[in-house]
């Protein structure tokens, strides 16, 4: 990799903070949701708010659409932001959650793969966006996951679980 490359800079972060490298400063997505049980990631901390499962899904359903976009595709914003999550005791959960955390590293790696392979000049995929450069989608994702990931590590806490260091 040429580091002075933006695209390759940012494929870089983009894996960086899904599983951080030694010497990284802060946790990586996966290190503060590896472990997690059901009853951790279903939590809800009153009645009305999130839990850890819902924002690890939407923040999986806007890697999709991106890493889909960035690929060639052209399907508009999803409209259901927030995808339901199945109930804890449904027995396909674990299976699910499996998923969900699974689809977080193969979006990683789908955006990434398209970022290397993408003219660094090359323009937004949407009409309405093609005044902007394409990298400014996965540039999103990296803002949009660290923001939801902040709420996750303040719901862990809420449960009493350790910091991740």
């Amino acid at each position: 990799m040429n580091p002075a490359e933006p695209h390759d800079v940012m494929a870089c972060r983009l894996e960086h903070d899904l599983d951080a490298r030694p010497g990284w400063a802060h946790p990586s997505c996966m290190a503060i949701l590896d472990g997690l049980t059901l009853e951790q990631a279903t939590w809800r901390p009153g009645p009305g708010r999130r839990c850890i499962w819902e924002y690890v899904r939407h923040m999986l359903r806007w890697r999709q659409f991106v890493a889909h976009r960035m690929e060639g595709g052209r399907d508009p914003e999803p409209e259901d932001q927030w995808p339901a999550i199945p109930l804890p005791d449904d027995p396909d959960a674990p299976t699910q959650w499996a998923a969900d955390l699974a689809g977080l590293r193969s979006t990683t790696d789908r955006i990434a793969a398209a970022l290397r392979t993408t003219p660094v000049e090359a323009r937004h995929p949407s009409p309405a966006h093609a005044h902007l450069p394409a990298w400014i989608s996965p540039l999103g994702v990296l803002q949009h996951d660290s923001y939801h990931l902040g709420q996750i590590a303040l719901l862990r806490g809420l449960q009493g679980m350790p910091p991740i260091e």
